[in-house]
Order: C-alpha cells, then structure tokens, then sequence
C-alpha cells in the first residue's frame, strides 16, 4: 500500500489498530518513519480498524496531543486581552470575586 506523498506541511498524528486489515500497520510505519518528527503513531496491539474498544483512551490522547503546542499559552482564553488570565473555574467571566 503507498502512503504518503510527502511530508505534511503540520504535524499529524496517526491512531493505528495492529489487527486492521484495511491498513496494513507496516504502511504506517513506513508512513512514519518516511514523516518523521512530524508524525506520531500510536499502535495499539490487540485493535483493528477502527478500536472502538479503546475509543476513550485515544480520543482523550488525541485531545491531549492537540493541546501540546499551545500548553506554553495556558492562561489565557479566546478572545482576551494579552495579560488577562482565563476565568476562575466556578466564577463567572468578568464578575469580581466579592460579588460572585
């Protein structure tokens, strides 16, 4: 099977069944090691094509990793001013402490 055709121009991750009988996991490891540090793969050894057994597992690893590049920004919040933090969990944006 022929994946690829270059490396992606961002990073990509890459949640593998070693069982799937549609993608053969030595694809995805040639796929891998041909992208480099722009992909990571994640083989889970007893899956096929689509782990719904472990589809909690890789959608919380997928959200983590899409999270990764921007933790250095932690504090923040879309649409606030440089410098002003995320609002307090539990507290109302914009609403002072003592009348909360």
């Amino acid at each position: 099977m022929e994946l690829g055709g270059g490396v992606p121009g961002t990073e990509a991750l890459g949640v593998h069944g070693a069982l799937d009988d549609i993608f053969p996991v030595e694809a995805l490891h040639d796929l891998d090691r041909d992208w480099g540090v722009r992909h990571r793969l994640v083989v889970h050894p007893r899956e096929a094509h689509t782990s719904l057994n472990l589809i909690n597992q890789y959608t919380q690893q997928t959200a983590d990793w899409v999270v990764e590049p921007t933790a250095g920004r932690a504090g923040r919040y879309r649409g606030s001013p440089p410098g002003r933090p995320a609002p307090t969990a539990g507290r109302p944006a914009g609403r002072d402490a003592a009348h909360g």
